[in-house]
């Protein structure tokens, strides 16, 4: 199975809510003005051989004077919490595009995995966020769009606002020419029109115990949506009508196709997890 598709279909939930996917709308670009999310989006590949490559999205959160890279934990590790295996021949080092200060050029930035790995317990979906945190070394070298400055300590007060969300993802994108044409990759938006209540808690276990960790989103036109796998690891957003802003809500970490709904974690537990674990 190709390693691009096999990232995210091993994270398949079951397809029996009734949903749909998105794409951009005139309308909700003037009145919204979501593209402007899209440079918090940030390309993670990880080579697999000279003409294929693993896709994943990723972004950054400031906190203490440090620089975190956050995205999906099986973007970058290979391990599927879902059915708990690695995924094999998987790659140590990714990258992921980032603007150089001095020259405003792109270049990819090396992160080595192997580390993580290595410490990295096996865990199921269900019990622990699959999110991973990276701290950057020497942030001060390259220009970096981070989203604390999105972040609410709780989006409770945000919760009946909760029907319009918003993001950027690179999507699947499993062979190239040459290395560097990667760098030519552009994030395609997710403009979700409905959602699964969020303080509702959908059961989506096999065995039909709550799932308090993530939520469910549903964009809309699935016949005109182009984006694909390469989705986890994504920045979600809420728009709040009230405050007039985008709020930080969650982290995708998978696409299913077939019931078209996104999984998300939900902020709540994103947070805290990045809290104890970013050091």
């Amino acid at each position: 199975m190709n390693p691009c598709r096999f990232i995210l279909t091993t994270f398949i939930f079951i397809s029996s809510f009734s949903s749909t996917f998105g794409q951009e709308c005139i309308d909700s670009l003037e009145k919204y003005g979501y593209d402007s999310l899209k440079k918090y989006s940030y390309l993670i590949s990880g080579i697999v051989n000279d003409h294929s490559a693993i896709i994943g999205t990723g972004f950054f959160i400031k906190k203490h004077k440090s620089v975190y890279l956050v995205s999906a934990a099986h973007v970058l590790t290979g391990w599927n919490a879902l059915e708990r295996k690695w995924n094999k021949d998987y790659p140590d080092t990714f990258f992921v595009k980032l603007i150089d200060k001095k020259t405003g050029d792109d270049v990819l930035c090396s992160i080595d995995v192997s580390t993580y790995k290595e410490k990295l317990k096996p865990f199921s979906i269900w019990d622990k966020p699959d999110i991973f945190i990276y701290k950057i070394k020497n942030p001060s070298s390259y220009i970096i769009n981070s989203i604390e400055n999105l972040i609410v300590d709780t989006i409770v007060n945000y919760i009946d606002e909760i029907n319009k969300v918003f993001g950027y993802g690179f999507a699947s994108y499993t062979r190239f020419t040459d290395f560097h044409s990667l760098l030519n990759l552009t994030p395609t938006v997710i403009d979700a029109s409905t959602v699964m209540k969020y303080d509702s808690i959908p059961n989506s276990r096999k065995n039909d115990l709550p799932d308090s960790m993530h939520f469910i989103i549903a964009p809309i036109f699935p016949w005109k949506n182009n984006f694909g796998n390469g989705a986890s690891g994504a920045p979600i957003f809420i728009y709040s009508e009230k405050g007039k802003r985008f709020i930080f809500g969650g982290v995708v970490i998978a696409i299913n196709k077939k019931g078209m709904f996104d999984v998300v974690v939900r902020f709540e537990r994103f947070w805290d997890f990045f809290n104890a674990n970013k050091d």
